[in-house]
């Protein structure tokens, strides 16, 4: 048998439209829920097509079954001695296909976690375990578990939540289209849980939003929620408002140095670091410097040096000052992991009594191992967690240098950018903290403003801000849909500081007794101005 052939993972797309014309000792193994066109793939040398879907229930009629892997294995057996490539496809290119090679890689005695351990890839579990029971290499759920992203702290405390029934569903993010598109997913059955492993850094959603208009802030279902620091914030400050019911959700957090905004991040990989994004499998801010894997190695530039050239991370993750999520229930990340285990393990802070119950009964399930920290990984940790913060006041220094905080003075400061605002309320959709049913700049009774007409500048914004700058968390949504690209992130942030000047309220974190603002008049007098 030829085991000397490469394997190639692919969406069928691309091998509808890639193939190139000098591999033509090239065969396939295809997998699609839809109708393969077998005209655009006359180049290979041979191909075989399957038609299952990508779940992992074996009781579903559409799932991968033992007479799949059998043709799989007769088909890997055949290929010719010639064969170059194999190329391995199914509609995305990311979950079967990723499990049919990790399966063939692992029967031909070749390393298959290059498969595990690229964030691009999510196994399908199922397609796996039946392929290599038929290959004959036996492989437990352990031995999966264990090929996780850092030790799969993480997928092993969601999966076991969902096993014993103490949550419902699990929200997190998988890959879309590609390695920049991130994407709201809610998991209900413990074999999913592996589609969301993995880091995507270039997703632009707020988690929080879709568990408050989606789940209904989860007033019916229990679930444990994968967040960043910015979601863990939101859905805190949304909790406090009644529009997320605390008591039904579980903060799983993971530290985050900021995300970055898809298409000019593709465009940075391409120009400065001279990469194809297609080539990226992992990336990383490590030591000041932003670091691109691919498969070849790693290049990393100083992200101070790109971030002066308006590249990096979005603008509202640069002021951010709160890199670890100690406001979830559990804080994990490799930050501070050092010595044999690096790369290895996870660092988890519990942060609540729900965080300490959790990692409890995962660890009473001999599901994980536990270790007192390393001293110095501690402290490690905290420096990081240090210099991102200094970083960040430095933005803010940046950002918000001249101003006042007073809204009327911020507002004039940026008359002009608001004078380009078109109404599209897209800031307001986007924002996961506003939430009125009947909102005021929609309601009927004596026109402010004429329908069909745009109000004048800035009495939109100044509108909304009025409402919620006292709940805005510098999640960045509002800019990052402004089609206008309107700073309306950077506005608010500048109001929100003034806010915490004076009421002392932090939103998004524990702020114990502190009143929410606007909430306790007993310092002003009747008919007095509240000056910011």
């Amino acid at each position: 048998m030829n085991i000397n052939f490469d394997i190639e993972i692919h969406p069928i797309k691309w091998l509808y439209y890639n193939l190139p014309d000098e591999k033509r000792n090239a065969c396939s193994i295809i997998v699609s829920s839809y109708d393969v066109r077998p005209s655009k793939l006359d180049k290979l040398n041979s191909k075989i097509i399957f038609s299952f879907a990508d779940i992992s229930e074996y009781e579903s009629p559409l799932s991968f079954r033992e007479d799949h892997a059998r043709k799989i294995h007769q088909y890997v057996d055949s290929l010719p001695s010639d064969t170059e490539v194999l190329f391995v496809c199914c509609d995305s290119g990311e979950s079967r296909s990723s499990a049919i090679t990790a399966a063939i890689l692992r029967y031909l005695g070749r390393d298959e976690m290059k498969i595990w351990q690229n964030p691009h890839y999510h196994p399908n579990p199922l397609v796996y375990r039946l392929l290599c029971e038929e290959l004959r290499i036996y492989v437990s759920d352990e031995e999966i578990k264990e090929k996780g992203e850092y030790g799969g702290a993480v997928t092993t405390i969601m999966k076991k939540l969902l096993e014993e029934g103490i949550v419902d569903a699990v929200v997190a993010v998988e890959e879309g289209w590609d390695l920049y598109d991130a994407v709201p997913i809610l998991i209900t059955e413990p074999e999913d849980v592996i589609k969301s492993a993995g880091s995507l850094h270039c997703g632009t959603l707020n988690l929080a939003k879709f568990v408050s208009k989606y789940l209904d802030g989860a007033r019916d279902m229990k679930i444990a929620v994968t967040c960043k620091p910015c979601d863990a914030m939101t859905l805190r400050e949304l909790m406090r408002k009644d529009k997320v019911i605390e008591d039904n959700v579980i903060l799983i957090g993971v530290n985050c140095g900021g995300t970055m905004p898809p298409i000019p991040t593709m465009r940075m990989i391409e120009d400065v670091y001279e990469l194809d994004p297609k080539d990226i499998i992992k990336e990383e801010i490590s030591k000041g410097k932003l670091i691109m894997e691919t498969a070849e190695g790693e290049k990393a530039i100083k992200i101070d040096e790109l971030e002066d050239e308006g590249m990096g991370r979005r603008e509202n993750c640069q002021r951010c000052d709160m890199n670890i999520p100690r406001n979830a229930d559990l804080a994990l990340g490799n930050w501070g992991v050092i010595g044999e285990l690096a790369g290895k393990a996870t660092f988890v802070e519990v942060c609540s009594e729900k965080g300490a119950e959790i990692l409890q009964t995962v660890v009473d399930a001999d599901l994980i191992e536990i270790a007192d920290p390393i001293p110095k990984g501690i402290e490690i940790r905290q420096n990081i967690d240090n210099i991102m913060v200094k970083q960040a006041n430095a933005q803010k220094e940046k950002d918000f240098a001249g101003n006042t905080g007073d809204i009327l003075d911020v507002l004039a400061a940026y008359k002009d950018e608001f004078s380009s605002c078109m109404k599209c309320y897209g800031c307001r959709e986007a924002c996961p903290l506003c939430f009125c049913e009947d909102c005021c700049l929609e309601t009927e009774g004596p026109e402010w403003v004429p329908g069909g007409y745009t109000p004048a500048a800035p009495f939109f914004h100044l509108t909304r801000m009025v409402h919620m700058v006292d709940a805005c968390t510098n999640c960045g949504q509002c800019s990052e849909v402004c089609p206008c690209e309107i700073p309306v992130s950077k506005v608010f942030a500048t109001v929100n500081n003034k806010v915490k000047e004076l009421f002392g309220y932090y939103s998004g974190v524990d702020n114990g007794d502190t009143p929410l603002p606007f909430t306790e008049y007993d310092n002003y007098k009747p008919g007095s101005r509240l000056h910011f």
